[in-house]
């Protein structure tokens, strides 16, 4: 998949202009993965405000304990049936993982909390939905890079990994 992936981002490098250009026009239809904590969250919610004051319909996908705060904003939400901060709260193992900026650890501990049933469970109503809303774009951010590159790819749309969380230390972070 991942060799599909390369290849068709290759060949589809050249018409990421054409998208780009594309956000300048009124009434594009854009699919958010804001998938993560809080801090993955805020900044595609400030994004997806900034997107639709400037004419496009978009709809944000995010764990269910972000519901309330994109009611308090009126934005097109669509809620993924899993709360992440409670398994953040109460997973010793994903705490300490964390805790320790153990990224090995952290990612043994995500696959005993986040077992492949579940992510079926949690995933399966997301891409129903993105099949119906047809997006134009899909823009994910980085906890949800594979799901958004394998979804715009099986959807035949443009995908746009956009991080906007600090990556790498600097002198502000």
């Amino acid at each position: 998949v991942l060799q599909v992936l390369v290849r068709r981002g290759a060949r589809s490098a050249s018409s990421e202009l054409r998208w780009l250009a594309m956000l300048r026009e009124p009434k594009s239809k854009i699919s958010i993965l804001a998938i993560g904590s809080r801090g993955d969250f805020q900044p595609y919610l400030a994004l997806q405000l900034s997107l639709q004051k400037a004419g496009h319909a978009v709809r944000m996908y995010a764990y269910e304990n972000f519901a309330k705060q994109a009611k308090q904003y009126s934005v097109d939400f669509f809620s993924l049936k899993f709360n992440v901060e409670e398994i953040i709260r109460t997973d010793p193992a994903i705490r300490e993982a964390m805790t320790e900026g153990d990224i090995k650890k952290y990612l043994e501990a995500n696959k005993n909390a986040l077992p492949l049933d579940v992510l079926v469970k949690v995933w399966t109503p997301v891409i129903d939905d993105l099949e119906t809303y047809r997006p134009d774009l899909l823009i994910t951010g980085p906890s949800s890079k594979p799901m958004g590159l394998i979804i715009s790819w099986r959807m035949d749309i443009p995908g746009f990994i956009i991080d906007l969380q600090p990556t790498s230390p600097s002198a502000e972070y």
